[in-house]
């Protein structure tokens, strides 16, 4: 990183309070920031001195010391040293309150410089209100023993400020450590900057296994050789089951088997209250050749309290929703049956929370309500049945010590049973965030109860899976870290995983975040335990809090996370290929595992065959004549239609210079609809019946002939 702070501006050109009776320091740093970002305009939060703003703190479990220093931008610097690690973070802390209001939308940036001594450190930085401990910021940020300046940019979306009522600093027992801080002061730009135009740089691009020749990831391409792709064996015979040679077949993958999915809104599909055609669109083909998500979760629809007072849709738009993916098959995960904190359940629940038998059998009427609902429950093929069971622990304390509940925690096997009775096909999973989303290690308590709950959920109730949300910090998770986290539960409790949840913070810069976020998919796609990845979201309107990897802006502009995910999936792992038989009359092709469609010329008419390929698959195709080109007949290449199967709502992708027709035929051969097709992609909606139908495209004298398959 260049020196902050270099150049020295004069009094006059600085656009703060206070300009006077501010220091060095701070007028150096104002300078810097009008030089190098042409920021002006800013208030001072704490203060303008350092001494002054060091006078004003507070601190708690920490030892605080204060020298003057030479040689960096600063002129003093700050001691904290905790002697002994914590239970929490927040068991010693180091925090300065603001001497100015905020209000609400105000931009916000804070900066400081920090180093540890005598080995690595690890503090959690944040900004949170005074009274209820509501955070605006708030993240982990490994150190060591050399100097790093950070800027941390943010806006105050959880009210306004009076002065004293917000709190910025450090949680410091992360460990035993020794903490040097200098340069800690805040400004406010108020309402006058956008946030992106703020700096924002957390040293954080080096992150572990980001080299191209990182360790991890030449094992991780064998594997995914390994686990992600399967042997097809194509035979071609002629009527008399006798090889055919030089048979050629066009293999074409439609559909991964692993599941990459996103968080949306029921509301976004179909004809639901917000429902939105770009997105719909964006959803179904991210790569422009027809290529999307396989898989969806509801961010919030399937949650307790939004299910039973119908949040953002109701009920049926819900389950029109679920209808809506069924019919572009895209698989659908539910979110989540019990999330056991009281803000999270109804209001009834919390009520009689000491009622083992109330709670109990509202849960099981909740789950037979979601899965006796019409149209949803056959539709969600996993649940996330208990969310975050790590740090919601007010249910099972209301449990522990009434009959058979020893420590509460008993109960996480009795709901995993009731949703096993309620929706005996779905794959069930408990879903956390208390390892990668905190980066924490093996041996942190976190991570010690997750493993916990785990093996008492296994000796008790069905499970099949792990979901690790993944929500990613401004620190960014050293890659083979993520793996060893894989490996571990893995090699502990032998079941299946997901990260459900991924998403990054908006201080992160959007190239870094795609670069890591196509780091993290690799090595999630390459574990023998994973078997999905899911963003929690992609579109920056519908984003929760984190959208740094996100695929698109709020205008639908695309972010580098698009090229990247888009060019992994639907490219570097992604099977399109030509095959010939040889003389044996075979063709092999090591593909990755999916669905296909499998074409070639039989007597001049181009025919399809669809093969799921989960595992090595063979398959014969019979025919008297092959033929490998027709002049009369347009290629696979010249025209296609996707989705298929669809509902009726499909596309003809022409890549012809010249319009031509598009009739569609029944298989008894009765004419359905006729219609022109133009150069490029055309979107048609037709009201069809389910089943079997035949497309021909006739451009410029030439031939297409396709099935479809209307669901």
């Amino acid at each position: 990183m260049k020196n902050l702070f270099f150049v020295l501006f004069t009094i006059g050109l600085l656009g703060a309070s206070s300009v006077a009776a501010q220091d060095a320091y701070h007028t150096t740093l104002l300078s810097n920031l009008q030089s190098q970002y042409g920021l002006s305009g800013s208030t001072w939060v704490i203060g303008n001195t350092e001494i002054g703003n060091y006078n004003r703190a507070s601190s708690y479990g920490v030892s605080v010391s204060r020298t003057a220093i030479q040689n960096q931008d600063f002129n003093q610097e700050l001691g904290l040293r905790v002697p002994n690690a914590g239970d929490n973070p927040w068991d010693a802390g180091y925090t300065i309150s603001n001497s100015e209001p905020i209000q609400s939308g105000d931009k916000i940036l804070m900066t400081f410089s920090m180093r540890s001594e005598g080995g690595p450190g690890q503090v959690n930085v944040l900004a949170e209100r005074a009274s209820d401990f509501a955070k605006e910021v708030y993240f982990t940020l490994p150190i060591d023993i050399n100097w790093q300046t950070y800027f941390i940019s943010f806006e105050a979306t959880n009210g306004s400020y009076a002065p004293g009522s917000i709190k910025f600093g450090f949680h410091l027992a992360t460990q035993q450590q020794d903490v040097r801080v200098g340069g800690f002061t805040i400004l406010n730009y108020g309402d006058a900057v956008d946030l992106e135009d703020l700096p924002s740089n957390l040293n954080n691009d080096n992150y572990g296994g980001s080299e191209p020749d990182a360790a991890w990831r030449a094992p991780a391409e064998d594997r995914i050789d390994a686990l992600r792709k399967a042997n097809l064996n194509i035979i071609a015979v002629d009527a008399q089951n006798n090889p055919v040679v030089s048979a050629p077949f066009q293999v074409e993958q439609q559909e991964h088997l692993f599941a990459f999915g996103t968080a949306i809104k029921a509301c976004r599909l179909g004809n639901n209250n917000c429902s939105n055609i770009i997105f719909q669109n964006k959803l179904t083909n991210l790569d422009g050749n027809g290529h999307g998500f396989n898989w969806v979760v509801f961010e919030n629809d399937l949650k307790w309290n939004a299910w039973e007072e119908n949040w953002f849709e109701d009920n049926q738009g819900v389950a029109d929703a679920a209808t809506w993916l069924r019919d572009r098959n895209i698989g659908l995960r539910g979110h989540a049956l019990l999330w056991p904190g009281f803000d999270n359940m109804p209001d009834d629940v919390r009520a009689n929370s000491r009622d083992t038998s109330y709670v109990m059998n509202r849960i099981r009427t909740h789950f037979e309500d979601l899965s006796t609902f019409p149209g949803l429950a056959d539709d969600i093929r996993d649940w996330d049945v208990i969310n975050e069971t790590v740090t919601n622990v007010i249910l099972e304390n209301s449990f522990r010590g009434q009959g058979q509940y020893v420590t509460g925690r008993e109960l996480y096997g009795q709901v995993f049973a009731e949703a096993r009775r309620a929706f005996p096909d779905a794959s069930l999973y408990l879903n956390d965030y208390v390892t990668l989303s905190l980066g924490s290690a093996p041996t942190s308590a976190p991570y010690v109860a997750l493993k916990r709950n785990l093996g008492e959920i296994i000796a008790s109730g069905p499970i099949d899976g792990i979901g690790f949300q993944g929500h990613i910090g401004t620190q960014l998770n050293s890659i083979p870290s993520v793996l060893e986290t894989y490996d571990d539960f893995y090699n502990t409790f032998g079941l299946d995983a997901k990260v459900t949840e991924f998403d990054m913070p908006r201080a992160i810069e959007e190239d870094l975040a795609a670069k890591y976020m196509g780091d993290f998919l690799t090595a999630t796609f390459s574990h023998e335990s994973m078997t999905g990845f899911f963003f929690w979201n992609f579109w920056d309107t519908d984003t929760w809090q984190s959208p740094a990897s996100n695929m698109f802006r709020a205008d639908w502009t695309e972010k580098p996370a698009l090229d990247v995910f888009t060019s992994k999936v639907f490219d570097e792992w992604w099977t399109d290929e030509s095959v010939t038989t040889n003389s044996a009359g075979e063709a092999n092709i090591r593909a990755f595992k999916g669905r296909y469609e499998i074409s070639y010329f039989c007597g001049g008419v181009r025919q399809v065959e669809t093969v799921w390929l989960s595992d090595d698959e063979t398959i014969t195709i019979s025919c008297n004549d092959f033929s490998s080109s027709n002049n009369n007949l347009i290629s696979a290449d010249e025209v296609r239609t996707f989705p298929n199967p669809n509902n009726g709502t499909f596309n003809i992708d022409s890549t012809l210079p010249l319009a031509g027709t598009a009739v569609l035929y029944n298989l008894i051969g009765v004419k359905i609809w006729e219609g022109v097709v133009q150069p490029g992609i055309n979107q048609l909606s037709l009201k069809l019946t389910p089943g079997q139908y035949q497309l021909n495209i006739i451009v410029d004298g030439k031939t297409s002939i396709e099935r479809i398959t209307i669901q």
